[in-house]
């Protein structure tokens, strides 16, 4: 990864694979632009943002496909999000909507001309954190379980059903490459194997979920 020398902008990601994508930005620091730095072929390009500088039309797959979005006029919250071809077929359509303390409820996909859907709802806690998380579909011959979330009394993640029955986090020593009580130290997968995480001095994460990490100066 490279940074810009004046606002330290991710201007540069380069994969394992080869591939570089190059990122560019409006004077006001908004990211317009998404690319191949070898080919050029751009990815993402935002042509129309609103007064809040909330992307609101953005070409995509170097310009085959068109994706708008709509905002909710007074909290700004994302409402819709639809994209469609250059022919004008609609390749799906998401909306959004909200509980009363603004955290999301709902989020409807919609495809194939409205044949196909899928309704992810969402459930809180007295604290507004996610405790479910269920999907159903229609027109679609597909289920899935609910995912459920649990936390411990500071309020971190313990479980999340669908990916780690259990959480172990660090302590106030923060030695033996623990970044403190809220870093995961290890989870146990739904397998039964293990994963660890180990962080550094300054509470970066070093490695962890087969990843290992670098940080620059």
């Amino acid at each position: 990864m490279a940074y810009d020398s004046n606002y330290s902008r991710l201007k540069s990601l380069s994969y394992p694979n080869g591939l570089t994508l190059a990122y560019s930005y409006d004077d006001f620091g908004y990211q317009t632009q998404i690319k191949n730095a070898a080919t050029g072929y751009i990815y993402e390009q935002v042509t129309a943002t609103d007064a809040f500088g909330h992307a609101v039309t953005t070409l995509k797959n170097n310009g085959t496909l068109t994706e708008t979005r709509s905002y909710d006029g007074t909290s700004g919250q994302l409402d819709m999000i639809g994209v469609v071809t250059q022919a004008g077929v609609n390749v799906h359509d998401i909306a959004y909507t909200y509980g009363n303390f603004g955290n999301l409820a709902q989020q409807t996909v919609t495809y194939d001309n409205g044949a196909k859907s899928s309704i992810e709802t969402y459930s809180y806690d007295a604290l507004h954190r996610l405790t479910q998380s269920t999907r159903s579909f229609n027109g679609i011959s597909h289920s899935e379980p609910a995912i459920t979330y649990s936390y411990d009394a500071v309020g971190n993640l313990t479980s999340k059903s669908d990916f780690a029955s259990l959480y172990v986090y660090g302590d106030a020593s923060r030695s033996d490459a623990n970044a403190g009580p809220n870093a995961v130290r290890s989870i146990v997968k739904p397998d039964s194997s293990l994963a660890f995480y180990s962080y550094d001095a300054n509470g970066n994460l070093l490695q962890g979920g087969g990843n290992t990490l670098t940080y620059n100066a």
